[in-house]
Order: C-alpha cells, then structure tokens, then sequence
C-alpha cells in the first residue's frame, strides 16, 4: 500500500476519503468501466478518449505490474503533473503500491504519489544541509537513493561513512544542499577502509572463506589467524593456529575444512580449520627451503610450493596427515609465488629476480622448463588471466608488467604499469571477475588498482593507503561480488577496502 507518511496532510485526507456516495463494490478495480473526469484539469484540447486511455494504463499498471507500465506521455495525458524521466521508474514503483484506484480519483492520488516522491527529494537535500549544525546525522543509504534525478555509485556498505561526513561538513553543503554537492560526497569515497582487524603479527598473506564470512591470515609468527568478516565493519578473531614458523601464505581445500600454510623455514603446514574457535595440526612437511606461496591441484592431491631458493616443490597431499614429496624444479632465482594453468598442466613461477618462469608439471615427479620472461624488476606475485593466456606480474618497483603467455616457449611483454610512488614495490596481483582491472598490493603504495583492459597500456583507476607507520601492503584478496577488498597490511592487520568497482 502507498506509504502515507510521505504525503502532506492534505493529500492523505483525499487518499482517506472520496468513497461516500459509492458502493461497496467500487473497491475494486475494473478498468473497464468508464473513466470519469477526475477534479485535476487535463489539457483541454485532449481528447476524452485519450484521457480515458491514459488513466486505464495507469488503473491496470497499479492492479498488476505486468501489464503496460505507464509512460509520460500517459502521466501528462491523464493530467498529472511533475513526472519526468528521472523520477517516472519511482512513480511506476509507488503505483505498484496503490492497489485501490477508484474512477473518480485516480489521477488525485496518483498526483500525491507524484507531489510525495518530488518532495522526498527536497526534504532529505534540506535534511542534508542542516544537519552539520546538530553535528550529527541520520540519513540512510535508502534515502540517498530516493533523491531524483538519482544519484550514482551509492555504497550500500558506507552510511555511517556518509553520515560522518555530513555530520561534520560544516562548508561542504548548501541549505538546502544540492544534488551536485551530495554527488561529490559518494565520489569522494571512491575507496575507504570500512573495518580492519589487529592481529598483533605481522600480516603477509590473506585467502576467504568460499562463503565470505571467514578470513584466513597468515599472520608471520604468529601463524594462522581464523577472523569473522560477516560485518566487514566489527571484524573479530575465531581463533588461532601458531605454527612453529613464519606464516607467508595460506589456501584453503575445495570443502574449507583444512587450511594449507606456506610457513617459510618450517614448510608446508596443513592445518584441520572445521572448528574455526580450535584449529589443529594435521600434517607438515619440511621443504629444502623457505617457504613462500602455494596452490593446490584442482582436485586437492598436491601442493606446489614456491620455495625460494629451492625453486618449485610439488608435495603429494592426498593424505593430509602424511604429506610427501613428488618432486621439484629449481630455478635460476628465488621462486616467491605460484600460479597453475586451468588444465594444470603448467606452473607459473614469480622467480625474483629471473622473472616469470614457465613449468611443464603433467609428470610432477620430473617438472621441467617450457620457457621464461626476464622483467626488469624482482617479480613477487603472479596470476593468470581467464583464458590462460595472459600472465600479470607484480614486479617489485617496476610495477605491474602483462605478458603473453599464449606461447608458454616465447613468453613477449604486452605492457606495465609503473606505480611510480616511493617505497610503492608491486608484492601481489589479483584480476577482477572480468578480468578488466588489476589490485596490486604495493607494499608501502597500499592497493592500487590499475585498468588493464587494453593490456597494452594499463592506467591507474584508484588507490588506497591504510593509516600507520607499518603499514605494508602484502597481499591482497577479492570479495565474490568484487565490493570489497581485504588486504594484508603487515602490522595494520586485515583491513577491509569498500568502495571497489
């Protein structure tokens, strides 16, 4: 039903009346019964029968919404006023609302549904423009939205942000404020911290639940730590696994009920995380060298372990608690991330200072070399596009570099992007669902997250730096929406980026 708290007290009294002298049968609507004239003045040199025609458009939308949505050529025929093509999707939505038109007063209360929706605007820009004074602010993400022409990139995540802001704009708003002054309050929020969580370690690496309510931190020595993100705002720790290393990175098993851990000097460490409150060793096994990253198999029975100075390290995993080794390439450099082919047939190495390195893995027992990429910088981090034929590298202080992969034997540079920001070193790299933007964890550059839909010549977009002093952006991970970011920021902790588009 129409909400009657948005009308003037005038309109409710005619929405409230208007039924004497009728029978009790004219509640219900038939649009075919003969329209009369409504009070309201139509353009008189209107036809009747395109009034009529117009105010049973109207009459059948309200009764049922898959007829005929009104247009506002219907709205201006049937002699209402204040529709326009910003507000006339609202005005169709309000209508869906009033199930009981009456012959005799449609165009009366569809107008006070018009007046209403026009008046929204007007109340929550003056609401808007005062409420700095008082120094605090109630307006909702919902009212935001009902101010016609609408307004864009609205951030469900960031009221209490928005309020903050007007609470506190003492010059920043009009009285009344204006639509363009409220724009630039969302635009200014592009990208902002909506919560974070201190570990007390020094976070490196970070993975989320399938399901987006847990995040898994590889928290240095201070091992695993198990946080709740189902308020991105009140993070809060589950619980804690201390392993006997340095927790670089963590994954997780298709069914989330174990946790795999690069854990540096003390290898790989499979942790059972089913009770998050009480998570417990379930097997470890002991590489030749640091370990730094890893990615599992698709089916879940090995490990690839990037391992420094050691190269790749395949471990079979299949039985969690007794995991073995399959085999191991080294490299010329220090491997410090891993990444598969979607057939998993091909492994692709960060290798520092050697650049992109490309691994044949069908026979894990004896990897070998298909070919390699020397970028200029120390590569760190490594992804793939999602048709395998691409390879985005982040690459210390030479940035983000993309190169073809499609020939894994000549591997060719397509493009970089140079963050070009002091103590900003390109760490880790992770594409959006469409595989048009690219977040880069840029250590003391925070998050940057780059355009790389032409590959050729990627462009910044945006970035966000967290607040402190240790503040080193390690790695980065995507909420399944791509809404938000959460990031590894060494002593911050997790933090928790809103604002991605």
């Amino acid at each position: 039903m129409l909400d009657l708290r948005h009308i003037s007290l005038a309109a409710v009294f005619v929405l409230t009346t208007g039924m004497t002298g009728c029978n009790d049968n004219t509640n219900s609507l038939d649009t075919n019964t003969t329209v009369a004239k409504s009070n309201t003045p139509v353009e008189a040199n209107l036809p009747t029968e395109t009034v009529d025609r117009a105010v049973a458009t109207i009459k059948a939308y309200a009764l049922d919404n898959t007829k005929t949505a009104p247009t506002l050529t219907d709205y201006t025929n049937a002699g209402i006023k204040g529709v326009n093509a910003t507000n006339v999707a609202s005005v169709n939505a309000q209508l869906d609302n009033l199930v009981s038109l009456f012959t005799d007063d449609v165009v009366t209360k569809v107008q006070a549904v018009v007046d209403s929706i026009n008046g929204d605007t007007t109340e929550i820009l003056k609401k808007i423009g005062n409420e700095h004074k008082d120094h605090n602010s109630t307006i909702t993400v919902a009212q935001l939205k009902a101010i016609t022409p609408p307004l864009k990139n609205i951030n469900d995540d960031y009221e209490n942000i928005y309020q903050e802001y007007i609470a506190s704009a003492d010059s920043s708003f009009s009285s009344p404020a204006t639509r363009e002054e409220v724009q630039s309050m969302i635009d200014a929020f592009g990208l902002s911290k909506l919560g974070s969580y201190n570990t007390d370690g020094f976070s490196i690496g970070v993975t989320l639940s399938s399901d987006g309510t847990k995040a898994y931190v590889a928290d240095g020595r201070d091992g695993l730590v198990i946080v709740d993100i189902s308020d991105p705002s009140h993070p809060i720790k589950l619980g804690t696994y201390n392993t006997a290393g340095h927790a670089y990175s963590v994954t997780l098993s298709s069914d989330g009920t174990k946790a795999y851990v690069a854990d540096w000097e003390n290898g790989l460490v499979i942790v059972d995380i089913s009770d998050p409150a009480h998570p417990t060793k379930l097997g470890l096994y002991n590489t030749a060298g640091l370990s730094h990253n890893l990615t599992l198999s698709s089916d879940g029975t090995k490990a690839y372990v990037a391992d420094e100075e050691n190269g790749l390290v395949i471990i079979d995993i299949s039985d969690p608690t007794h995991p073995t080794k399959f085999g191991s390439y080294d490299t010329a450099g220090y491997t410090e991330d891993v990444t598969l082919s979607n057939d998993g047939t091909k492994a692709y190495l960060a290798d520092y200072q050697s650049g992109l390195v490309i691994v044949d893995i069908t026979d894990p027992a004896h990897p070998t070399k298909l070919g390699s990429y020397s970028t200029a910088g120390y590569s760190w981090g490594v992804t793939l596009s999602s048709d395998g034929t691409k390879a985005y590298i982040a690459d210390d202080d030479n940035g983000l570099v993309i190169v073809d992969i499609s020939d894994p034997a000549h591997a060719t540079k397509l493009g970089s992007y140079d963050i070009d920001k002091h103590d900003a070193y390109a760490f880790d790299v992770t594409l959006s669902s469409d595989g048009t933007k690219a977040y880069v964890a840029a250590y003391k550059g925070g998050l940057v997250i780059v355009d790389i839909s032409d590959p050729a010549h990627p462009t910044k977009l945006d970035s966000y730096n967290a607040v402190g002093y240790y503040n080193y952006t390690e790695d980065v991970t995507l909420s399944s929406d791509g809404t938000k970011a959460y990031i590894a920021d060494s002593m911050n902790g997790l933090v928790i980026i809103g604002g991605i588009k």
